[in-house]
């Protein structure tokens, strides 16, 4: 049972870090994540 958890953590984990690489890229080329002012979705 322990070791399922496990791989589910990992895969959730390794979406997880896909996601954050998204992230970066887009503000790689962009100040913000919408539009061209701060807003919440700078903040969460």
């Amino acid at each position: 049972m322990l070791d399922r958890y496990q791989q589910q953590i990992e895969a959730k984990k390794k979406l997880g870090y896909g996601v954050l690489d998204v992230m970066e890229n887009h503000l790689s080329h962009h100040d913000y994540f919408v539009g061209e002012i701060y807003s919440i979705a700078d903040i969460v």
